[in-house]
């Protein structure tokens, strides 16, 4: 398929994500228990979404690198540029950008043990979902390497895996919880 602009798709995908936006604002500012409960059901439909095509089409893990014409067409074509199947990353924000919003930045304070869990977490998850795809370009020549549920599994949890990790960034740092001191950390650990 020929394209004038191929990186306008984004553009498309994100406009209509401002769109719907004030429904989720509204809602979450209505009552944020239903808000967050519809926020947290759109996360999980679309990540459903995400599997059930993978399936139904027979992708590959990724879109990047040689692969079949005819299965990167179609990822593109379904999963990639559509908005239905990015919106989780961006309903992240939504939330995180919420919480912001009632709390006005307020520092939180965690327990230190707890940081140093989310970060590891934070990091070890981030590295997953980055070379999580090392075997697929290791056998790429092999389209039934993985399973198609190993590729569904990823396809539908990488985006949004990948932006819990950086909305825990942003709110480690923005509530003084983004330096920890590991000494000081350990002698509150021991004490």
């Amino acid at each position: 398929m020929d394209h004038c602009l191929g990186w306008t798709w984004f553009i498309a995908c994100m406009m209509q994500f401002y769109f719907v936006s004030p429904v989720f604002i509204l809602m979450l500012r209505k009552n944020w228990k239903i808000g967050v409960a519809f926020v947290v059901a759109c996360i999980a439909a679309s990540m459903v979404t995400t599997g059930v095509l993978t399936v139904n089409y027979g992708l590959p893990s990724t879109y990047l690198g040689p692969a079949s014409v005819n299965t990167t067409d179609t990822g593109i074509d379904h999963i990639y540029t559509k908005p239905y199947t990015r919106i989780s990353p961006f309903l992240v924000g939504v939330l995180l950008g919420y919480y912001f919003a009632v709390t006005k930045n307020r520092r939180v304070k965690i327990n230190p043990f707890v940081v140093v869990v989310s970060w590891l977490l934070s990091i070890t998850v981030a590295l997953l979902v980055v070379f999580g795809l090392i075997d697929h370009y290791s056998n790429i020549l092999d389209p039934n390497y993985k399973s198609v549920l190993s590729k569904a599994i990823y396809n539908s949890c990488a985006r949004f895996a990948w932006s819990l990790t950086i909305a825990w960034t942003i709110f480690a740092c923005a509530t003084g919880n983004g330096e920890f001191n590991i000494k000081q950390g350990f002698r509150k650990l021991k004490a």
